[in-house]
């Protein structure tokens, strides 16, 4: 039997590149961690309803600072790789 998955869009928390409609007020540190705090909560209340998260993530070297965010488990697919195949192939 098939299990379901839900596939969570995530950009890496990074100050400066995330948030930023809320500097100010805000600093820019302040508003990647209320990223990653978002992060942490939708990934936590979707694996309250299924236990397959998969983590799409950008840019592509954002794996590292989400997985010592996040909670273990999870599957992880890099955006910025199917966004280049999708460009080459015209899709």
């Amino acid at each position: 039997m098939r299990q379901p998955v839900i596939i969570v869009m995530v950009k890496a928390p990074r100050a400066g590149e995330v948030k930023t409609r809320l500097v100010p007020p805000l600093s820019k540190s302040d508003a990647a961690s209320l990223a990653a705090c978002f992060a942490q909560d939708t990934v936590l209340n979707t694996q309250s309803v299924v236990s397959n998260v998969l983590v799409a993530y950008s840019p592509n070297d954002a794996r590292l600072v989400l997985e010592s965010i996040l909670p273990p488990g999870l599957l992880w697919f890099e955006l910025v790789a199917m966004l280049h195949c999708m460009s080459r192939t015209g899709a």
